[in-house]
């Protein structure tokens, strides 16, 4: 089913790279340009850093941004009316030109010319499950309204389905991605797109091997360091260890400790008001607080959200009436980086003890999960 999937956004460099100069100058000409900054951002934690301003030669259309970087980068040119241009940087000069903003031609970086490639391919993968995307929204808009109208068992049905259409189009990408990483371990295309498309829903035994696979001369990616830093948090949390403890506010800025939960079966439920796929799924979650929670069950729900007011809000609105905590930081969520949470919903079940007896059970399969615990 569909996650909301935080790519900490990165990408790319090639073997065989041109000529290494100190530090990058990105040259632009986009005609009709009229926003008079040009600015350079890329991501950390979902926030954006600006790295250079560039003023905009708005009867020309020119802009010049520099820098440097340690390993190639994927990053934005952004504009004050929210368009952006999408590139990949290495230490070379480079050159963004074209009619307009949405078809810039990018030039001068390898790692561009392969990035373009690979989505190219990717976006040919997607595009032949076309009629499945549209029968996904066919479906979602009689979810919504199942939903809306009370009718929890046509819902759920509903979400089932979505569920099903979304299977081949995943399995293909997962293929053609898994193939990609394995068909150039030489590359640093290959650890941003691990990290990017695939790691935010593998386990360490995964993910571990395709890690070790790579080539020792691309040992310096960042990606790759990212890399092996999530597969040590992911062994920590891994099915059968003892859960970390952490210690998060409620809305009314009340202290709530994880382990002062224990003796009972709990679900750990990471989510956000904002995140479709976490909402469509809260409704399985009240019935199965309701079944099971005079059987020894409880929740601890952890927020990715920003915004209080839409945290608070969508609590009442989905019934959700178990605890729940936030910092209020988003993707940052101190709890969701000490478990490694890469997307939402997610969750992780504990046992009375504390330890992980399971992780991203949804829809009937925590329901199936609750009875064997909870005869």
């Amino acid at each position: 089913m569909k996650r909301i999937v935080f790519a900490a956004i990165v990408l790319l460099t090639f073997a065989c790279s041109p000529k290494k100069q100190d530090g990058f100058v990105i040259n632009g000409t986009i005609k009709d340009l009229k926003q008079k900054e040009a600015y350079l951002v890329t991501y950390k934690d979902g926030m954006a850093v600006k790295l250079d301003s560039s003023s905009v030669d708005t009867l020309k259309g020119t802009f010049i941004l520099k820098g440097k970087v340690e390993t190639p980068d994927l990053m934005y040119i952004t504009f004050s009316d929210d368009s952006e241009i999408e590139l990949f940087i290495e230490n070379s000069t480079i050159t963004v030109t074209g009619d307009s903003v949405q078809n810039a031609r990018i030039t001068g970086s390898v790692s561009n010319d392969l990035y373009t490639s690979y989505k190219e391919k990717r976006d040919s993968v997607e595009q032949s499950f076309k009629s499945q995307e549209a029968e996904y929204d066919s479906v979602l808009v009689k979810y919504k309204a199942a939903r809306k109208a009370g009718k929890d068992a046509e819902a759920k049905s509903y979400y089932e389905q979505m569920a099903k259409i979304e299977e081949a189009p995943e399995a293909a990408m997962r293929e053609f991605n898994l193939n990609f990483i394995k068909n150039h371990p030489s590359s640093y295309v290959a650890p941003a797109v691990l990290w990017n498309e695939l790691a935010w829903g593998m386990d360490a035994p995964e993910m571990e091997p395709l890690v070790n696979a790579f080539d020792t001369t691309i040992g310096n990616s960042s990606y790759i360091t990212r890399l092996k830093d999530r597969i040590e948090i992911l062994k920590k949390v891994a099915v059968g260890s003892q859960a970390p403890d952490f210690t998060m506010n409620d809305s009314l800025g009340n202290p709530h400790t994880l382990s002062s939960y224990y003796g009972k079966v709990l679900l750990v439920d990471f989510w956000a008001s904002w995140c479709g796929p976490c909402r469509r799924e809260n409704p399985n979650i009240v019935a199965v607080y309701k079944q099971f929670h005079k059987k020894g069950f409880d929740i601890l729900g952890v927020s990715f959200d920003k915004n209080k007011a839409s945290w608070t809000k969508a609590i009442l609105d989905d019934k959700l009436t178990w605890n729940h905590v936030s910092d209020l930081q988003g993707w940052g969520n101190a709890a969701g980086k000490l478990y490694g949470i890469r997307s939402i919903p997610s969750n992780m079940l504990l046992d009375e003890k504390g330890t992980i007896i399971a992780k991203n059970l949804m829809g009937d399969d925590l329901t199936n999960k609750l009875k064997e615990l909870l005869k």
